[in-house]
């Protein structure tokens, strides 16, 4: 997939966004560079087990957003497709909090 670019028509504000396959996974880099500096922003995206109702998605959303770092957390319920923004993510740490949360990601074969 080419990389996104959005640039405002104003100029005070730039939109980079490209995805990556990190390790079998889709990771999404968004950098939003605004007058002065820059702020990078990533997009993980998770597929996980025993999503079952609006419920679970809440459980999941709640417990995520508690954790540092995270600016939103979407859950897809007829999926399990869980997405978390936010700077400086760690995979790692959100799957461990994913599993703890009884939400185990779906392992590739």
């Amino acid at each position: 997939m080419p990389p996104a670019v959005y640039q405002k028509s104003d100029d005070s504000e730039q939109l980079i966004c490209k995805t990556l396959l990190v390790k079998d996974s889709p990771l999404t880099i968004t950098a939003i560079v605004v007058q002065g500096g820059m702020k990078v922003m990533q997009r993980e995206l998770f597929m996980v087990q025993k999503v079952k109702c609006d419920g679970c998605a809440t459980n999941i959303r709640e417990g995520l957003l508690a954790l540092p770092n995270i600016d939103s957390v979407e859950v897809e319920v007829s999926t399990g497709q869980v997405a978390v923004q936010g700077p400086q993510l760690s995979r790692e740490n959100l799957v461990e909090k994913l599993a703890a949360l009884g939400y185990p990601e779906v392992q590739s074969p």
